[in-house]
């Protein structure tokens, strides 16, 4: 029997299981450990070194301030997700929507530092938060790969969740096509959970100020 395989390729979908899930789920915890354990550091050496002060009394904003600590965050985490993407070239199809959900990833990740090294005072509150972060992200990953086994409401609920929504988002960029219907609501997801935590820190560094 000759099975004829030109123009049959086959693609993953975003609920698909095996290689596909495992490689999505992967990257949701790269990306949360390195926005969440390099970029709290960040705004707690400012406390810890006293510089703080001197950049609340600069022609700078906090908003300017919380744009340029993400900006570094965004390249700490791009530089680590750039060797994931290496190891994971095979699966990608969609080059562009991966990057782009990298990039949303790596902003929502590198906000929650900033908001986790904003309101500590200690490298150990901030190791101590950070990893109870991650841990809770990975949660809502874990359960929706066993959404079979739960109650339809609490499944639609943890479906919905940001790395939840984060894993299908990096699943859709290995399929062959990306139908705008299914991505633009995970990411306006996304986007709303930078907007959030970033409102948060500057709130946090104006209030400093006073």
């Amino acid at each position: 029997m000759r099975i004829n395989t030109q123009g049959n390729t086959v693609y993953t979908q975003p609920d698909s299981g095996g290689m596909a899930r495992v490689q999505s789920i992967l990257m949701v915890i790269a990306t949360l450990m390195l926005g969440l354990i390099l970029t709290p550091s960040l705004m707690l050496e400012e406390k810890v070194t006293k510089t703080m002060d001197a950049l609340l009394v600069s022609p700078a904003s906090a908003g300017q301030l919380v744009a340029g600590k993400a900006l570094a965050g965004l390249f700490f985490c791009g530089a680590g997700l750039a060797v994931a993407f290496a190891f994971n070239a095979a699966l990608i199809t969609q080059w562009w929507l991966a990057i782009l959900v990298a990039a949303i990833g790596s902003l929502m990740a590198t906000a929650f530092g900033l908001l986790v090294g904003s309101v500590v005072q200690t490298r150990q509150q901030a190791t101590l938060l950070y990893w109870v972060l991650i841990v809770a992200g990975i949660l809502p990953v874990a359960l929706d790969m066993m959404r079979g086994l739960l109650p339809e409401t609490a499944a639609s609920i943890i479906r919905w969740m940001p790395t939840a929504v984060l894993a299908r988002a990096y699943r859709v960029s290995f399929g062959g096509q990306v139908p705008p219907g299914q991505i633009l609501p995970e990411l306006a997801v996304l986007i709303g959970c930078i907007v959030i935590p970033a409102a948060a820190v500057a709130w946090v560094v104006r209030r400093s100020d006073r």
